[in-house]
């Protein structure tokens, strides 16, 4: 059985993939739409912006469940 810590890894990487996919799509349509309207491109500018501070947010829990995976076996094999 999964511990709690490797669900919210799998979760948190399952919706950083997502997200990636999101901004992926965003960023393609951004270039596709291309409007001469300034407040429509400065929408999706928002929501691009918006995308990657998800993504980035995602990728710093990772790294920190990582250290708190190293810190319980290294806690677990001491002496």
């Amino acid at each position: 059985m999964k511990n709690q810590l490797e669900i919210k890894v799998q979760i948190t990487h399952k919706l950083l993939k997502r997200n990636q996919s999101e901004l992926k799509t965003l960023e393609d349509n951004s270039i596709i739409f291309n409007s001469k309207s300034s407040a429509f491109d400065e929408i999706v500018a928002k929501k691009i912006k918006f995308q990657k501070k998800k993504i980035k947010i995602k990728k710093k829990l990772l790294l920190n469940f990582d250290a708190t995976k190293i810190l319980r076996i290294q806690k677990f094999y001491s002496f």
